[in-house]
């Protein structure tokens, strides 16, 4: 696996990145608006000595019949020269401007600032002409001097930066460190913990920051606290309820091994395959139970529960004929839902096998869906003996069964149906049934659901 850099690493990256573009950009605004307003000031200058040298009385000494050389009084002085002309002739220049008159007079020359190249030097010059119209002045810089000014004062610019630069990088990377450092901490917490630990993390003086990360940690690390609670649940479930059945299909199938009288050996054959039948329901509903507790998000569409009922009824109703039970269904209307039909399909199969399995023979069984209330309600009611309202209380609890029952059951029939409803975000509720006096099952199924 090829190895990334660090968040740390790339922040001090992007930032001192960050810092030297931005700090370049500033330094070339800056040498072009000082060398903008350098040539302002230095052209100023050389304009108004110009301006001087153009009222002096130059005619005087031309009429002398001798042109004077001023000396050089600063070591820069030779970065500045100046001539002045009357009537062609040569009167005043600096010790380093040649005799011959700066610009070409052979040209028709205008006032005003211009460039020119003397030698290996580029120059700048201003040209002007004098009170008396014979009257020639050239002031002169060398260009080198200008830049030479231009850099002597970005560096007194950019020297403190490089020299700050380093240590900026150290200041950033402490920032960054201890910034950093509620993650770097969050990792080693995480790593710190054993592979089996679900319980909540707990971290004090975390930032901002990290809060969410925390809480989502936290929400899976409870979701797979979850998970494996079903999970053992279920197997010790298995373990408890499957021990039962089991012995009894062992018992059942080593009689029907050594009886030989055939009818008690059919007997015994016709009690393994019951057995069978009560372990294959009991391993059904709880991978039913299971799969609900692992809240595991099921699939919803719309489907008509009315149509579903009746498919129920149809597959449970020879259970109903063998023990001369009447199966009575009052559902005329459509009812369109959204919900997942296999769930509540499972639903409805265990109310109504409840019913037909703890009433007496040749009981009564009303199924009634009906709108009321911007509500479908779903009842299902009895002829049998009910029950009281202790034991109505403890419906839901696992494996919990009425003593008096004699019917074999696993006990997780209301639990799964509890689970399915509060899925689906209905209400199922039991009590005594009025109309038949045994139990009622009310299952109240919101509309806009």
């Amino acid at each position: 696996m090829t190895a990334r850099p660090s968040l740390k690493n790339r922040l001090l990256i992007l930032t001192l990145t960050a810092v030297a573009s931005i700090w370049l950009l500033a330094t070339a605004i800056t040498w072009f608006d000082a060398k903008h307003e350098l040539d302002e000031v230095l052209d100023g200058h050389l304009a108004q000595a110009a301006s001087l040298l153009a009222t002096h009385q130059i005619h005087e000494i031309v009429e002398n019949g001798e042109s004077q050389d001023t000396h050089s009084l600063h070591k820069y002085a030779p970065k500045v020269m100046y001539q002045v002309f009357h009537s062609g002739q040569l009167g005043l220049r600096s010790a380093n401007a040649p005799e011959t008159p700066i610009l070409d007079v052979s040209k028709e020359l205008k006032e005003g600032f211009t460039s020119i190249q003397i030698g290996s030097q580029q120059w700048r010059v201003f040209y002007t002409i004098g009170a008396d119209a014979d009257v020639q002045v050239y002031v002169a810089e060398e260009v080198q001097a200008r830049t030479a000014i231009l850099y002597a004062v970005l560096r007194s610019l950019v020297l403190p930066f490089i020299i700050a630069l380093p240590l900026l990088a150290i200041a950033l990377w402490l920032a960054v460190r201890q910034g950093m450092s509620p993650i770097v901490k969050l990792g080693q917490v995480l790593e710190q913990r054993q592979p089996s630990a679900v319980n909540p993390i707990e971290m004090n003086g975390t930032s901002k920051e990290t809060q969410p990360v925390i809480q989502a940690l936290n929400g899976l690390l409870e979701r797979i606290a979850g998970l494996m609670e079903s999970e053992r649940r279920f197997t010790a479930d298995a373990a408890h309820e499957l021990r039962t059945p089991l012995a009894a299909l062992r018992t059942q199938a080593q009689v029907a091994m050594v009886e030989h009288d055939e009818t008690k050996r059919q007997h015994a054959l016709k009690g393994t395959l019951e057995a069978c039948d009560r372990t294959s329901r009991l391993i059904e509903q709880l991978l039913t139970l299971s799969r609900l507790e692992s809240n595991a998000e099921a699939e919803f569409v719309k489907f008509d529960i009315a149509v579903m009922i009746r498919s129920q009824i149809a597959d449970i109703a020879h259970k109903a004929i063998s023990k001369h039970q009447s199966l009575e269904l009052d559902a005329d209307c459509s009812c369109v839902i959204d919900g997942n039909e296999v769930l509540l399909g499972v639903l409805v199969r265990n109310l109504l096998d409840n019913a037909i399995r703890y009433c007496p023979e040749a009981a009564r069984i009303l199924i009634q869906l009906s709108c009321i209330n911007s509500q479908y309600i779903l009842t299902i009611e009895d002829s049998g003996n009910g029950l009281s309202d202790q034991d109505i209380s403890r419906l839901g609890e696992r494996f919990f069964r009425i003593q008096s029952n004699v019917e074999s059951g696993s006990g997780l029939g209301w639990s799964i149906a509890k689970r399915i409803a509060a899925v689906h975000n209905m209400d199922l509720q039991a009590g005594r049934s009025e109309k038949l006096e045994g139990l009622k099952v009310t299952l109240t199924i919101p509309v806009h659901y």
